[in-house]
């Protein structure tokens, strides 16, 4: 254990610099709000004079620019600075794809998809996910709004941390907007979407029952309730209340799809644990429940599944492909 303790105390100057920029680049991801320099002072330069610490902290942030993660200030009259990261120039910015050009770069990534020697198969199918946000809550985008209305997410996020309850305005997917006081339990993201699973408050205490995904794009406005505080339940788990990005809404229908049975662990790990999948004979056949037709053939293409019941979700499937042919022709 000594000579472990030793090891750590041993830093030399590199490493403490590394572990300076790191800790600056970590509390502005973190973060949508401005940060004093009072207290980047106090975080991550604990024990430095002023000026060593005004000399340190732009060696850093020179550093930081070099990786392409720029630092800027702002100062009111008679203020100190305050900093915080230029969204604009620190991190890519989303590119919205219509539907047929979607459709197309996921098709055309379907041969190396299902090719079992292709070592990448989990990144690419990752990375189509991220930029492939053409179907699933079209009518709210949450990427661009989660990025630039930090506010409301450094918001929940702090109410969920402290657990205090939030009083949100949130726009649902038929646009009608209400008022509510919600515990926010924890967070999951999908498809370029953030989501807030809660319960509902009223009189200072959860209502049982009213636990719900929230898209956090559709909250307009949100505050924190300090005198109301909430416990989250010990066998709470975000990922119990994921849902697919055909599945937001009433059931509609209960879907069927089928992809080779040597595919069965790439298909049990797309479907969240939604639905039931067992294998027959060469296939992996899942059943799960729909509620948005055309969001679910848009989906099947994109995960290189085919769907087999019921008639509508085909015909919607092998339409969809049509287009993206005729397209492509």
């Amino acid at each position: 254990m000594d000579s472990e303790q030793d090891e750590f105390a041993e830093l030399n100057d590199d490493d403490e610099k590394a572990r300076r920029i790191l800790s600056l680049a970590l509390e502005f991801m973190n973060t949508g709000q401005a940060i004093s320099s009072t207290r980047i002072a106090q975080d991550i330069y604990p024990g430095l004079s002023p000026d060593s610490f005004r000399k340190a902290f732009a060696r850093d942030r020179k550093n930081l620019c070099d990786f392409g993660f720029v630092l800027e200030s702002k100062r009111g009259p008679g203020e100190e600075a305050c900093w915080s990261a230029d969204i604009e120039r620190s991190f890519a910015q989303g590119a919205d794809l219509d539907v047929k050009d979607a459709l197309v770069m996921d098709i055309a990534c379907q041969p190396i998809l299902g090719d079992p020697e292709f070592p990448l198969r989990d990144e690419l199918r990752f990375a189509l996910a991220k930029i492939d946000t053409a179907f699933g809550d079209i009518a709210y985008p949450a990427g661009p709004r989660v990025l630039r209305d930090d506010r409301i997410l450094s918001v929940l996020r702090s109410c969920a941390h402290v657990c205090h309850a939030a009083h949100m305005t949130y726009t649902d997917a038929a646009g009608k907007q209400s008022e509510r006081v919600v515990a926010p339990y924890g967070f999951y993201g999908m498809r370029g979407s953030l989501y807030m699973v809660a319960p509902l408050v009223s009189g200072g205490s959860v209502v049982d029952g009213s636990v719900r995904v929230y898209n956090v794009s559709r909250v307009d406005a949100a505050s924190e309730e300090p005198k109301t505080r909430f416990s989250v339940p010990q066998d709470f788990s975000a990922d119990d209340y994921r849902r697919l990005p055909f599945q937001f809404g009433p059931t509609t229908c209960v879907a069927t799809f089928e992809a080779p049975a040597s595919s069965i662990q790439e298909v049990e790990g797309l479907s969240f644990g939604r639905g039931r999948c067992v294998t027959d004979g060469n296939a992996v056949v899942w059943t799960v429940d729909v509620s948005d037709v055309g969001d679910a053939a848009s989906w099947a293409i994109a995960s290189g599944v085919r769907p087999t019941a019921p008639r509508e979700l085909v015909d919607e499937w092998r339409t969809r492909l049509e287009k993206v042919n005729a397209y492509v022709r």
